[in-house]
């Protein structure tokens, strides 16, 4: 197969009116095999859906591109509903069993089938017959990139406008609580942003500052062990940490509630011996 187009290994695509699969390269050539459909109806159902998935990829590059037209974008919105319109007219909905089981293995097809949501197929006059039901034509509705725009190219946040949303930012962009780049943001120094948040944050004696949702989770008694001794060193900056550490404290269990297994692999092996000799009488373990 000559000119092979780039899709994605697995993906099937359409050359002189023929179904092809991309296969692995080799020796850093594309590859492909013919694909055997069992009928002209399925060769046209694969055409349209290799015709969808070219229109969506166009569509939402287009929607992360920071060049785009929306003029232009809102055509190719259009032709996307067009071409969908027609293929459901002609082969049933996308999600239909007849094309999925034609589809299915297409690395694209949780994208197609996405373009539908709630689908519903139906009672068919032949099911009807047997259970009673109503007959009910099947049903979809379309997705939400069908109907307007879902994604936008990424924009770096240069100012917030609260405290808050600057913390929300650090952790949606370096994964923790950034004090100085929510300064940066919001225009205030770092001791008006933590009277700022107040109990969204806190200042853990290990780590530093932390949001709470960081603080009270996890091993919470050592937190709070480690609070009380940082207020004992440190005084009371510390006692709102022990306060609400201490809300958070999960109840003991007791010894007689906890269940352990013999060979469990946490268990160090001198414990079991000991045990064994003392339930046991045994010697010379």
């Amino acid at each position: 197969v000559k000119n092979i187009p780039e899709v994605k290994v697995g993906s099937m695509f359409e050359q002189d009116g023929n179904i092809y699969e991309r296969t692995p390269d080799s020796m850093g050539d594309r590859q492909a095999v013919a694909v055997e459909l069992p009928s002209q109806k399925a060769i046209e159902r694969v055409k349209g859906l290799i015709g969808l998935r070219t229109l969506l990829s166009d569509v939402r590059q287009m929607q992360l591109s920071s060049n785009t037209d929306e003029t232009v974008l809102e055509q190719l919105r259009a032709e996307l509903n067009k071409t969908y319109d027609q293929f459901v007219k002609e082969h049933g909905h996308i999600n239909s069993d007849a094309n999925k089981r034609l589809f299915k293995e297409d690395p694209s097809w949780s994208q197609l089938s996405a373009l539908e949501d709630n689908y519903d197929k139906g009672v068919s006059a032949a099911v009807s017959k047997n259970t009673g039901e109503p007959v009910k034509k099947p049903s979809a509705k379309k997705a939400a990139i069908l109907e307007r725009r879902t994604q936008y190219p990424f924009a770096e946040v240069t100012q917030v406008s609260s405290a808050k949303d600057g913390m929300i930012e650090t952790l949606n962009s370096v994964g923790r609580l950034d004090l100085a780049r929510i300064s940066q943001l919001y225009g205030k120094d770092e001791q008006a942003v933590i009277k700022e948040l107040g109990d969204l944050i806190y200042q853990d004696p290990v780590q530093g500052w932390v949001t709470a949702d960081n603080y009270l989770s996890g091993n919470v008694k050592a937190k709070l062990a480690q609070a009380k001794e940082a207020m004992a060193q440190y005084g009371s900056e510390y006692e709102r940490n022990v306060k609400a550490l201490e809300q958070v404290q999960p109840q003991d269990i007791e010894a007689v509630d906890i269940e352990v297994r013999p060979g469990a692999h946490w268990i160090p092996a001198n414990h079991i011996t000991d045990f064994l000799k003392d339930v046991l009488g045994a010697t010379g373990l």
